[in-house]
């Protein structure tokens, strides 16, 4: 049994009760907010204020290039992009028999990467299109959405991407201006292309190549391809404040929240560098409840007041089953699906699991305000962040 997250205050019941409707009325107010439609509200977004607003500070530097390919060796067993479910969580992705709704990762008016899914024409070869969209004014540059922009410099060329299946390998061969990025946005590069190729159903691997020559490093900072690129590498990175050094690390994927300028709330995976620890599923949830701690770009799913009272993982039907404690929310509420979503997103990034289970205050009959009933098992979504079209 795990006991994780922020003790709560116990007092007279008056008290209590008042407290409750409080943190009540804030949670509509955060989590509800029709005129947004999303988590947070923008002003105290970026104000830095609110419930669950962290203090803000600079976002750290990438590791060396030797701790780089020790991180990336030691959380191979670690990390995993799993699909296929019993219960997927709804997506705004219509199924227009002339279109492919491909899932790319684009960088925000932050600086952070995001998977977006957009609607393009239907194609033979999504993980070559993907890969196009990732190139700055590309053919399908009008379908990008506003607070996005493409990390591939202008001018590169996606000569071919051929699939090794029996190694869930895509070998990507590239040309024209790819090397022309800035040293800065060399981490950027990499992770778009791999989070993008491994979120397709058979990739797991990446291989690059550049004007007919397989890359060992990057061409402008050197970053490592000695071994094939995986999710390992992770993204958006960043440090837990009690860490000291990167070598005494291990890494955990999280998913917080974001909204655009036009009111489109998605989320923002960012990989976490912790203490080493036995149980990855109990730390991302305690990581979780703490919030982002880098960016004032990025908000809370979870209030500080949740508690991670027991955590049960299936490894037969590949279920992870999490009881939660919060005295915000009732029996009978319908919960925010943004507090739910983050969840799934988070334990299914992270462990070898398909589904999970959530229950709150004792009870298994969880409905999220997206209608999906969340006590039962509910599965990582293929395409997540979708954009109307």
């Amino acid at each position: 049994m795990h006991f994780i997250g922020i003790r709560k205050e116990r007092g007279n019941g008056a008290l209590q009760k008042t407290r409750r409707e409080e943190m009540r009325m804030n949670m509509r107010t955060w989590f509800r907010k029709p005129a947004v439609g999303a988590l947070l509200a923008v002003p105290l977004l970026l104000s830095g204020c609110g419930l669950f607003s962290s203090p803000s500070s600079r976002p750290i530097d990438p590791p060396p290039p030797d701790i780089e390919m020790q991180m990336m060796a030691e959380s191979e067993l670690q990390l995993s992009a799993v699909q296929g479910t019993v219960q997927e969580i709804r997506q705004e992705v219509k199924q227009d028999p002339n279109a492919s709704p491909l899932t790319v990762y684009l960088r925000n008016e932050h600086g952070l990467l995001a998977p977006i899914t957009i609607s393009v024409p239907k194609t033979d070869n999504p993980a070559q299109t993907s890969l196009e969209m990732l190139i700055d004014g590309s053919a399908n540059k009008d379908k990008i959405p506003s607070g996005f922009q493409a990390v591939l410099p202008k001018g590169t060329e996606v000569k071919q991407v051929t699939i090794q299946q029996d190694k869930k390998r895509a070998i990507v061969e590239l040309s024209g201006k790819f090397a022309d990025y800035s040293p800065r946005d060399e981490r950027k590069v990499v992770e778009a292309i791999t989070w993008t190729l491994t979120g397709i159903s058979g990739i797991e691997q990446v291989e690059l190549w550049h004007d007919g020559k397989k890359l060992i490093e990057m061409p402008i900072d050197q970053f490592p391809l000695d071994k094939p690129l995986t999710r390992a590498i992770g993204i958006n990175l960043e440090k837990a404040d009690d860490v000291v050094s990167y070598s005494q690390t291990v890494p955990v994927t999280l998913y917080f929240s974001a909204i655009t300028a036009d009111h489109f709330q998605y989320y923002v995976p960012v990989t976490r560098l912790v203490n080493p620890t036995d149980d990855l599923a109990a730390t991302a949830l305690e990581q979780l409840i703490i919030g982002p701690i880098h960016s004032e770009a990025l908000a809370s799913v979870m209030t500080s007041g949740t508690t991670v009272k027991h955590i049960e993982h299936d490894k037969e039907k590949s279920v992870i089953t999490v009881d939660l404690e919060d005295e915000i929310f009732e029996k009978g509420d319908k919960m925010p699906s943004e507090f739910l979503q983050a969840i799934v997103l988070t334990l299914t990034e992270n462990n070898h699991v398909k589904q999970v289970k959530i229950n709150m205050n004792g009870e298994s009959d969880i409905v999220g305000t997206d209608d999906i009933h969340y006590g039962k098992p509910v599965g990582r979504p293929e395409h997540i962040n979708a954009v109307k079209s």
